[in-house]
């Protein structure tokens, strides 16, 4: 068959998942998917010329969808590149593995995908032999996938041999709307090695797939089917009952629930939030001493972090003593490192904050869940 990008990955971040999608499950589409799809195109038609950006902003009812335009557009640095860029809607390259014009030349076509962006080598500029491929994410999560760096930059390159374009480098980008960070990855391999990445990548994929069994992990929480079809989902024990587990997928497939099931499911979400704080006050001293553990496309760790409080009183005199804008003294509402450290413009109030509002203390661990690269 023909691998699809979004196949692999779904595949490696839970083979579960992976197989139902390969074995032709209908995804619903959750509320961060939607949104996703929602802003791939609307990105493509402003850049397009189809969609005037002011006025969309203006008209547009979703203010999520509104804030991640807004900011995507704020911080892109090729607003005004037109000459051989190639949106995700005009791309020709089909979940078969088939692009348009397929050269005979072209070995092994047995990727497919749709590319958001593709940028042309061109014979002058910083795109002189340069091939160009941007990934836009409208999602929470900054993550980098090298499965997806991979297959982008294959088809990217297909596609230039397709129309017979010589590409001397090339690059692909992350582009988070939400944020408007961009995070630049130059590949200096040649096809032959991208195609041997990605036939190992394969390989890895089959053998998941022998055995699909899933695998929790950040994923979770935008999958489609954490319901009673996944064997993960009705393992915690309070979805165990069929009347609390099918109350709550009901809910949370359609967003609505009768006033009798309210209780049920807010007793359901009560029990596994307790469930998980209990869970987590046992698992932290077992990382120390084990080690981290691997779920999926991340793993749970245990890190040390400076201890210490910070004395909001001295803090917010300090900030008011300077005179600071209101955007610095408002943080004197809250102050912790986080927020000292966006002072970037007033290093002495930093300084003077760290000396007088803090107090040290011991070292404390905390567990997170980190993503991997």
């Amino acid at each position: 068959m023909a691998w699809h990008k979004t196949n692999v990955l779904q595949c490696l971040q839970c083979p579960f998942f992976g197989k139902c999608v390969l074995d032709g499950y209908v995804q619903p589409e959750t509320r961060p998917m939607a949104l996703g799809t929602y802003c791939h195109k609307v990105r493509a038609d402003i850049k397009s010329g189809d969609l005037d950006l002011n006025t969309w902003l203006q008209e547009e009812t979703d203010d999520e969808a509104a804030a991640i335009i807004d900011t995507t557009f704020a911080n892109d640095p090729h607003l005004g590149e037109h000459e051989g860029v190639l949106l995700e809607q005009y791309l020709q390259i089909d979940r078969t593995g088939s692009l348009m014009g397929f050269p005979e030349d072209v070995p092994d076509g047995f990727i497919a995908g749709i590319l958001d962006e593709l940028y042309l080598p061109l014979k002058y500029g910083w795109r002189k032999g340069l091939l160009h491929v941007e990934d836009y994410k409208t999602g929470w999560v900054e993550s980098v996938r090298r499965p997806e760096v991979v297959f982008y930059l294959l088809l990217g390159w297909a596609y230039c041999k397709a129309a017979h374009i010589e590409v001397d480098r090339k690059r692909f980008v992350y582009f988070y709307g939400r944020s408007g960070r961009r995070v630049t990855i130059d590949y200096t391999g040649s096809f032959d090695e991208l195609r041997i990445e990605a036939k190992n990548i394969i390989r890895q994929v089959e053998a998941l797939l022998e055995n699909p069994i899933p695998i929790p992990g950040s994923h979770c929480t935008t999958c489609p089917i954490i319901t009673s079809e996944c064997p993960l989902y009705v393992s915690i024990p309070i979805l165990a009952d069929k009347s609390i587990g099918h109350a709550v997928d009901r809910f949370l497939s359609t967003g609505s629930m009768t006033p009798a099931e309210a209780p049920i499911v807010g007793f359901a979400l009560h029990a596994i939030e307790a469930k998980i704080a209990e869970l987590k006050a046992a698992i932290k001293p077992w990382i120390i001493e084990n080690g981290d553990i691997k779920i999926g496309d991340g793993a749970w760790i245990v890190s040390e972090y400076p201890g210490g409080r910070w004395n909001q009183e001295v803090a917010l005199d300090i900030l008011l003593e300077e005179g600071t804008p209101e955007e610095a003294r408002r943080i004197a509402l809250g102050v912790d490192k986080t927020r000292i450290n966006r002072l970037k413009a007033f290093p002495e109030v930093r300084q003077r904050l760290y000396k007088y509002a803090y107090i040290p203390g011991e070292p404390e661990k905390r567990m997170r869940f980190k993503k991997d690269k």
